[in-house]
This record gives structure tokens, sequence and C-alpha cells, in this order.
């Protein structure tokens, strides 16, 4: 049985956040955009190689809210950042 180390597990959670973003982002960027976004913010707010942390959910809602509204409109938009707050819950909930 292998066991996951600490490293190993953060970069599976990591990993899973940028995926979780990105599959938000999708519909309305495509998977390109929506990763090639995700990517820019991460460089922005100082996050290394997209090792995104839960407590990068927030600053990364915040960059999308203000980078995305007049492209999605504000509905959307809201929904969007919904959707984000979500995937901390799931992790909170030990889902992953």
């Amino acid at each position: 049985m292998k066991m996951q180390t600490a490293s190993s597990a953060s970069n599976d959670r990591s990993e899973y956040y940028f995926k979780s973003l990105v599959s938000v982002l999708e519909p309305d960027l495509g998977r390109q955009m929506a990763k090639t976004t995700l990517r820019q913010y991460c460089r922005e707010l100082g996050i290394k190689d997209t090792k995104i942390a839960e407590e990068h959910i927030d600053p990364i809602a915040l960059r999308l809210r203000s980078g995305l509204s007049s492209f999605v409109g504000q509905g959307r938009l809201d929904s969007l950042i919904h959707q984000i707050q979500k995937i901390k819950e799931y992790d909170d909930w030990g889902i992953l």
C-alpha cells in the first residue's frame, strides 16, 4: 500500500482546485481560455505553478468578478462566483 505524503496530498488538492475552477469557467470561456485566464490570475496573485490552496479561492474569485463582469454579465457572474464558493464547501465536507 502506497502512503500519500503531505506534499502529494497538497499537489492533489491543488490539481483539484485548478480543474474545478476550469470546469466552472469552461462553459462561458471555453476550456483553453478558462485555463489561460486562471493561470494569469494565479501569476498576478503570486500563486506559483497554479498551486492553488483553499486560501487562494476567494482572491481568485475577486479577480474573476472584476475581470469577467462585462464579459458574462452580472447575473451569470454571480452564479459563477457561487459555484466557485461551492468548491471550498466540498473541501470542508471532506469530499476531497
